[in-house]
């Protein structure tokens, strides 16, 4: 399997190089501002314009993905634990200029519902904390 992250450091901050990715990844990675502090992890969701907003005017505590495949590889660890992350990149939309949100990660849980949009089945919910940046 090819390596396709290439990081290198300068002073305390990690930029991704993209020179060897596959075209449509680089243009993914390009479009996503991708300067990340040294030792924080940033979990990255793309959400509809609604949900932004609530997020934003700060109604909207937390978000909530489907109990399936490729959310438990995201959030969790091999041993069944959940993973931790620093903070929490959401973004509107996959244009190249969508405006984003960073917010404080707070933790995961996961829940059954027996009514509503996840009736009878498992999903994770994933808790906000405070804003800690916007990009427009």
């Amino acid at each position: 399997m090819p390596q396709y992250k290439q990081v290198q450091r300068t002073d305390n901050i990690y930029s991704l190089n993209t020179t060897k990715l596959p075209r449509l990844k680089q243009r993914a990675l390009e479009a996503t501002s991708f300067m990340i502090e040294a030792n924080t992890k940033t979990l990255y969701l793309t959400i509809k314009k609604e949900y932004f907003d609530q997020i934003e005017r700060g109604e909207k505590e937390s978000e909530f993905r489907e109990f399936k495949r490729h959310w438990i590889q995201k959030l969790m660890n091999a041993n069944g634990t959940f993973k931790h992350y620093d903070l929490i990149l959401f973004r509107n939309g996959y244009h190249k200029n969508a405006p984003q949100i960073t917010v404080e990660f707070k933790g995961i849980r996961i829940i059954k519902q027996k009514r509503g949009w996840f009736r009878h089945q498992k999903y994770f919910e994933i808790k906000l904390g405070k804003i800690t940046s916007r990009s427009t």
